[in-house]
C-alpha cells in the first residue's frame, strides 16, 4: 500500500458514497447537538442515521476523513441504525472492523492514531455500558448474555452477585428496579401540609 494524494483519497470517499447508496448531510456536521456532547477521539466526528443517511468530514482529503467516513458508512451497511439490539460498544467494534477492512480493500493505510482511538472509542462505550446496567431491562440483559455480548462472569463481578444463578439474577434487577420506581413516585408525590390548629378560647370565669 502507497501513500496517496488528497485529490485520489476524495475520488475515493465519493465513490463509497455511490457505491453504498448513502446521502452526506452536508454543513451540518459541526451543529449536531449529539457531536457537540460526545468529544470524539478527534476534532473530526461523524454519526450514522436511519435509513441511509450519514455525518462525517468531507471531502475525504486525508485518510482520517476517509476512515471516519468508512466507519459511519459501516453503520449503515451492517444495520445498526434501525431495530439493533445490539449493545452501543458491540455496534462500534463492528464499525471499527469494517472501516478496517473497507480502507485495506481501498489500498488506504489504516492510520495508526485513528486505530488507536476506534479501540479507546470502544472502550469507552463498554464502560458506559457496565456503569449503566442496572437502568438496562432485564430482558435486555439476558439477551445480552445469551448472545455472548458480555459474560456471565462480567456480570456477576460487576453486580457483586458471583453466586447467583441467572433467574436469582433477574429477580434480583426487576427487586432494584421495584424499589427505584417506589422511591421515584414517593419523590413525585405532592407533600400534605398539616393545618395549624388553633388553641380553643376558654370562656373566662364570671
Amino acid at each position: 500500500m502507497t501513500a496517496m494524494t488528497r485529490v485520489h483519497l476524495a475520488i475515493l470517499g465519493e465513490r463509497m458514497i455511490k457505491q453504498y447508496n448513502i446521502t452526506l448531510l452536508r454543513g451540518r456536521r459541526m451543529h449536531h447537538p449529539v457531536l457537540l456532547a460526545q468529544g470524539n477521539r478527534t476534532s473530526l466526528n461523524g454519526r450514522a442515521f436511519y435509513p441511509r443517511k450519514i455525518i462525517a468530514p468531507w471531502p475525504t482529503t486525508t485518510a482520517n476523513r476517509l476512515y471516519i467516513l468508512a466507519h459511519e458508512v459501516g453503520h449503515i451497511v451492517l444495520c445498526h441504525c434501525k431495530n439493533n439490539d445490539k449493545p452501543e460498544f458491540i455496534g462500534e467494534l463492528e464499525a471499527e472492523g469494517w472501516a478496517h477492512d473497507e480502507l485495506r480493500r481501498l489500498g488506504v493505510p489504516v492510520p495508526p492514531d485513528m486505530t488507536s482511538g476506534g479501540e479507546a472509542y470502544v472502550r469507552r462505550c463498554r464502560q458506559k455500558y457496565w456503569k449503566r446496567i442496572r437502568r438496562i431491562p432485564i430482558d435486555r440483559i439476558m439477551n445480552d448474555l445469551e448472545t455472548g455480548y458480555i459474560t456471565r462472569e462480567e456480570l456477576s463481578w460487576t453486580l457483586e452477585w458471583g453466586s447467583l444463578t441467572i433467574d436469582e439474577m433477574a429477580r434480583r434487577v426487576d427487586d432494584q428496579m421495584r424499589m427505584r420506581h417506589i422511591k421515584v413516585r414517593k419523590l413525585l408525590r405532592p407533600r400534605k401540609t398539616k393545618r395549624r390548629q388553633r388553641n380553643p378560647k376558654w370562656k373566662r370565669a364570671a
